[in-house]
């Protein structure tokens, strides 16, 4: 704010001096152009371990920049907030743009890998028999039901999954096995019949 004086003279003696006249003028603070300011996230990230963050892209010479809530390592929702400090705060306004709600999601388990370690039908043996899931991802864990058996027979396994992390994983699903014990053959391979030619004779008897 600024006060203009002007201070009168005269070439005549017609005339009274006029008295001083003031003028209280403005020259108003600009306000930063920010058109081109934006955050640079578009969508969610996915967690892996590493540390995430949102910034702010396009933002003009005028302007420092103060970031709150833009990053972190875990799954879950965040705002971020962003203070706008102008570099010239005497000619220029702080300007204010919208917080930004951002997210990490949870990751998915590599599960192209797991199998049941059941091909064929089993053989009746007289003892337990199992089937079991393969190459689970480390931090996967299985109960199961359905998949130990004696007898011969038709069976059904299935296995509930729980993982060690579950803030940042999701819950994988691993789809039930059908699986049989065979009877078994015995091993008739030391059996015969206690006959040889001329053995018997006739004598009436039976």
């Amino acid at each position: 704010v600024y006060t203009a004086k002007a201070i009168f003279d005269i070439d005549t003696n017609d005339y009274n001096v006029p008295e001083p006249m003031s003028c209280e003028w403005t020259i108003e603070k600009a306000d930063p152009d920010i058109r081109t300011l934006r955050w640079d996230y578009a969508q969610p990230f996915v967690y892996d371990g590493s540390e995430k963050s949102v910034t702010l892209a396009g933002v003009p010479e005028t302007l420092d920049v103060e970031l709150s809530g833009d990053t972190a390592y875990a799954a879950g929702d965040y705002t971020a907030h962003a203070d706008l400090i102008p570099r010239d705060p005497d000619n220029y306004n702080a300007p204010a743009i919208r917080d930004c709600g951002w997210k990490i999601v949870k990751a998915d388990y590599d599960m192209s890998a797991v199998k049941w370690d059941y091909s064929r039908a089993k053989v009746y043996n007289g003892r337990g028999q199992s089937v079991m899931l393969e190459q689970l991802p480390n931090g996967v864990f299985a109960e199961y039901s359905g998949n130990e058996a004696t007898d011969a027979g038709s069976y059904t396994a299935s296995a509930v999954l729980t993982v060690a992390d579950p803030d940042n994983y999701n819950l994988p699903k691993v789809s039930d096995c059908d699986w049989e014990i065979d009877r078994a053959d015995y091993d008739m391979s030391a059996c015969k019949w206690d006959y040889k030619p001329g053995m018997f004779i006739y004598d009436g008897s039976r």
